[in-house]
């Protein structure tokens, strides 16, 4: 008769390990890998290369763009919110990189959907979080890193 309590015992740990098996895999959440917190961007890129801050790019239509500052928050319940400023020749004396929105985790890959504009990606590794997004017109895309602040 002590095989009855076996049983229940072995379907406890059984339901234990395959729960944990089952959520071991799961990378959706946006703090499963400790990204959350704020990251301060260094360097700006494009077709012309990369330079770190202050980083002047030619835009697709000929003007130049500096950018000089931005941040970027990730919180722990899935919500972003972007800073930074920029020029563009004569005509943006005080361009604003602000954006808030949500985002989502697959392994490496982030996906951002902005409250004010049209989705966009990114990428994580260790400190660095790399995303992809266009500044006043869509031919005039950039890429931006950030690190951890």
């Amino acid at each position: 008769m002590q095989h009855h309590a076996f049983v229940p015992v072995f379907a406890v740990v059984l339901a234990l390990a395959l729960g944990t098996a089952a959520c071991g895999g799961d990378s959706s959440g946006p703090d499963d890998a400790g990204i959350t917190g704020t990251y301060a961007l260094q360097t700006v890129a494009n077709d012309d290369g990369a330079e770190n801050l202050p980083a002047t790019h030619q835009g697709a239509f000929g003007g130049e763009y500096t950018f000089t500052s931005g941040s970027l928050t990730l919180a722990a319940n899935g919500t972003y919110t972007r800073t930074g400023s920029f020029t563009y020749d004569d005509i943006i004396t005080d361009g604003d990189l602000g954006d808030t929105g949500t985002f989502t985790r697959s392994g490496a890959d982030l996906t951002f959907t902005s409250d004010q504009s049209d989705p966009f990606t990114g990428t994580v590794d260790g400190d660095e979080l790399t995303l992809v997004f266009p500044v006043v017109n869509a031919a005039d895309e950039f890429t931006f890193v950030f690190q951890v602040d």
